[in-house]
């Protein structure tokens, strides 16, 4: 896990070799390389990319290095020939593979102008010399992720590939140990189980292997849903309640179990509003996700007690408050909250998340600079609404971040993994 103190200017920046860094007009500065966190593990080392000069001192490449918060040591791990956008990263348990997802720019399509859309591409690397490449079949403007099965198990290697609502497959990459240093990937990767199949949001905890999936239940035979009305073709419909079933699975290797499965009345809409964004934003892994992912985040609390909480997306144009959810699993009951925002103009509203983190049995719901608070949703009583602080001077910003004028007060937020870090 990330540690407190985390610091990209100090912890990684100046830790990169400045040789790399040192261009004809000047050092190239933070900002320019792009220096951002792509992805982090169960073991507490983060992954990180930035553009820099390769060791010709001419050619502009790509890097991704791993970051060792307990030693505070960089390690170069892999470098890219050009420049990319990564949105995602995984190495494997033993530091022998690498997977990572770049965005690029998409073949025009009818009617549209050269660089108008984008797709994701997921590559699989071996980290030794000479070490070769294995490109994922798909490359769509869908968001994919992908992530290493931690299993302690040497020589072999698993990989979850999420392919956004669509599905999550399980992927076996055969290798053979190399007798210097590292691993040969012998074969393409092996499809080994279809995790899951149209789902409307997902979400991987990296501590415990656990995968919580929540499904749309199927309609009965015979009955067909209603044709959308006008309102909802122009992606402008209020949120429908619709029944969907909750899942937690447990994928130690090639297997997985049902851990359990919950019954859920969930209010979702049909389409997101462009102001909320429709492209991916970086979640808690510090990976790509699809936009509306971002509405939903699992706490796991004391006790075995699970809640899933939920931000609806601001539709009303109207609207001076944000609404939340908190579903409370252990207790089979629900826990609406509405967020005054009466001073924020409906675009900051649509585009503001809001943070969900444990803090012993309580829930906290957080808004840097706007709105904290505190709900007790320990598994031995009822729910209860505790402290509510509003305004700036109550709601705490978050640490070393400067905003430039514009942004929204959480267009940053996806330094860590949980509010308790």
């Amino acid at each position: 896990r990330l540690v407190k103190k985390f610091d990209l200017l100090r912890d990684v920046y100046e830790k990169i070799p400045p040789e790399r860094l040192r261009f004809p007009n000047g050092k190239l500065t933070i900002e320019s390389s792009r220096l951002c966190i792509v992805g982090h593990e169960r073991t507490g080392h983060v992954l990180v990319s930035y553009d820099a000069l390769d060791n010709d001192g001419v050619s502009k490449v790509s890097y991704i290095d791993l970051f060792d918060p307990s030693t505070k040591i960089l390690k170069p791990t892999y470098k890219h020939d050009v420049p990319i956008t990564c949105v995602g990263a995984t190495i494997s348990e033993t530091h022998t593979l690498l997977a990572f997802t770049i965005l690029m720019q998409a073949p025009p399509g009818p009617g549209e102008r050269r660089g108008q859309s984008q797709e994701f591409h997921s590559v699989i690397v071996e980290l030794r010399e000479g070490g070769k490449h294995y490109k994922m079949k798909i490359r769509k403007g869908i968001v994919q992720r992908v992530q290493f099965l931690y299993i302690r198990k040497p020589g072999m290697f698993y990989l979850l590939f999420f392919f956004d609502k669509l599905f999550v497959h399980l992927y076996q990459i055969p290798t053979k140990q190399k007798r210097n240093s590292g691993v040969e990937i012998t074969a393409h990767p092996n499809l080994v189980k279809v995790i899951a199949k149209h789902f409307v949001w997902c979400e991987w905890d990296i501590h415990r292997n656990n995968l919580y999936i929540l499904q749309k239940i199927n309609r009965a035979e015979g009955k067909q849903e209603q044709s959308p009305s006008a309102a909802q073709r122009q992606g402008q419909a209020g949120p429908k309640v619709s029944r969907c079933l909750l899942k937690c699975l447990f994928i130690p290797d090639k297997t997985y179990d049902d851990v359990w499965e919950v019954p859920l009345k969930v209010s979702l809409v049909s389409e997101l509003p462009e102001l909320c964004g429709t492209k991916f934003y970086h979640g808690f892994d510090h990976r790509a996700q699809a936009p509306d992912s971002r509405f939903f985040h699992m706490v796991r609390l004391a006790g075995n007690a699970f809640v899933l909480c939920q931000q609806h997306p601001t539709i009303d144009s109207l609207a001076s408050s944000i609404k939340v959810t908190l579903y409370l699993l252990h207790d089979k009951s629900r826990l609406d909250i509405s967020i005054p925002m009466n001073n924020y103009d409906y675009g900051t509203i649509a585009r503001t998340r809001v943070l969900f983190g444990p803090i012993g049995d309580m829930i906290l719901i957080y808004i840097p600079e706007i709105y904290v608070q505190l709900v007790d949703c320990g598994a031995h009583h009822p729910p209860y609404p505790g402290l509510a602080l509003s305004g700036s001077e109550l709601a705490t910003k978050l640490p070393s971040r400067k905003r430039k004028a514009g942004d929204s007060p959480l267009s940053f937020v996806s330094v860590f993994p949980t509010i308790s870090d």
